[in-house]
């Protein structure tokens, strides 16, 4: 995913073959890795090209945008054909129902493995929680970050945020529909998934670029120690019996 909103907005500001290449290469290798990371890179490819929007009225970006999508489609091509045609031999079609129970919820968002989190907030469920620092300059940097990146990675994140929710949001009795349960009517991959809380992976990436804006934005890059504290600090809070 790093790659793919790399080249995305390399796309937008550099068009060309470099951006192109990367651009098709990223999508087609994420995409054809399972079913939840071709719906995750269609719907990255989908914000990125709606985040180029005006640009591709100039003839080179428009050409090279083309490019990048016909390479990435030709590579994903094998993939999703044999799985199309497997879902529909298999019947392979879930209940959409089944997906509430591991969608992305307020427990979800904090359980973790690590030493230092699971004795608060315990691990008996998936975790989507990156760690506090993470969330913290991630939403320093979603609030305050400046530049056009900053407004493609802030899209990208809520959009994966609300797609890992799940089908739809209990609010006092009602229930508010979500971009996943509407998506599950058009995209058939997506009939095979129980598992909306994997779609955070990719916003989870986005929160951390912005954490990164974060940092840049304070010039911790001139200070090496700074940087090396935040590094052992982000190390520390996310050791886990596995490590």
């Amino acid at each position: 995913y790093p790659f793919l909103m790399l080249g995305l907005l390399r796309l937008k500001e550099r068009p060309g073959w470099g951006a192109a290449l990367l651009t098709g290469l990223a999508f087609g290798w994420q995409a054809a890795t399972g079913g939840y990371q071709a719906v995750s890179a269609a719907v990255l490819l989908a914000v990125g090209l709606a985040w180029i929007g005006r640009a591709l009225r100039a003839r080179r970006t428009l050409l090279w945008t083309l490019g990048a999508c016909l390479l990435g489609g030709l590579i994903v091509l094998p993939w999703a054909w044999t799985f199309a045609s497997l879902q529909v031999e298999a019947g392979l079609v879930r209940d959409i129902g089944q997906s509430r129970d591991a969608a992305l919820s307020l427990r979800s968002s904090f359980a973790s493995p690590s030493y230092l989190w699971q004795p608060l907030f315990g691990d008996d469920v998936d975790t989507a929680f990156p760690g506090l620092i993470v969330t913290l300059l991630g939403a320093v940097g979603f609030f305050t970050a400046r530049g056009r990146d900053a407004w493609f990675l802030r899209i990208v994140g809520l959009t994966f945020f609300l797609l890992a929710m799940g089908p739809d949001l209990s609010l006092g009795g009602w229930r508010v529909p979500l971009p996943f349960g509407l998506a599950w009517q058009w995209l058939p991959p997506l009939r095979a998934a129980r598992h909306p809380l994997t779609f955070v992976i990719p916003g989870l990436m986005a929160l951390t670029f912005l954490a990164m804006l974060a940092l840049r934005r304070w010039r911790w890059s001139r200070h090496p120690v700074a940087l090396t504290f935040v590094g052992v600090a982000l190390f520390a809070e996310t050791l886990t019996p596995w490590v």
